[in-house]
């Protein structure tokens, strides 16, 4: 007897990853090289960050959910990678929502390494203040990891996170060299096309 299995179109990450395997088509060429973009990422001080663009349904979740599956079945990378899948509907509006969602992601994910105090040790601070205090938190609880961040519709992330969070979080990702990014985006934006934008050319 065959097992019913569920193929959920627009939210691969709620299909098992045996039914993602079978019916992924294509692009393999593009998810070894995605893979390998992002073991380099945990492995190395070389951080990758991608950005998938295309219409809804294209299958842009797919490849990175496929990607998210093999990378958690390298045991090489077990004691190296930290992920956070961010929710594809969060809403930010600042760089404290995205220190926030990290933090809540690797505290469920990772309970032992990421206790869930976050909030009570910024509570005090300005809302730039505690997103630092939080990111450097979370850089302090890594060890000599490296987190891969997961985020879907970045363009509407980084419409949320304004200029000056843009700014402040690029600044971050320099600085510290801890953090790996695989996104998704059903169109091309400002915040990454103009030659103003902080994450131009990123």
């Amino acid at each position: 007897m065959i097992a019913n299995r569920s193929v959920s179109v627009y939210t691969p990450s709620n299909t098992d990853p045996e039914t993602r395997e079978r019916i992924f088509v294509q692009r393999h060429k593009m998810l070894r090289r995605v893979v390998r973009w992002c073991e380099e990422s945990m492995l190395t001080g070389n951080k990758h960050h991608l950005l998938f663009i295309g219409p809804r349904g294209c299958g842009k979740t797919h490849l990175v959910a496929m990607a998210h599956d093999r990378l958690r079945g390298n045991p090489k990378l077990d004691d190296r990678m930290r992920v956070a899948w961010l929710g594809e509907d969060t809403v930010f509006t600042g760089l404290i929502d995205l220190a926030l969602e990290i933090a809540d992601e690797l505290s469920r994910e990772y309970p032992e390494e990421f206790s869930a105090d976050y909030r009570d040790m910024a509570s005090s601070l300005s809302p730039d203040d505690a997103a630092e205090v939080i990111l450097g938190e979370i850089v302090s609880r890594l060890g000599d990891r490296s987190i891969l961040l997961i985020m879907e519709n970045l363009n509407r992330a980084f419409r949320g996170l304004g200029d000056l969070g843009q700014k402040k979080w690029r600044a971050f990702l320099q600085e510290n060299g801890r953090v790996a990014t695989l996104a998704t985006s059903q169109q091309l934006f400002e915040d990454v096309s103009s030659r103003d934008a902080a994450f131009y050319g990123f």
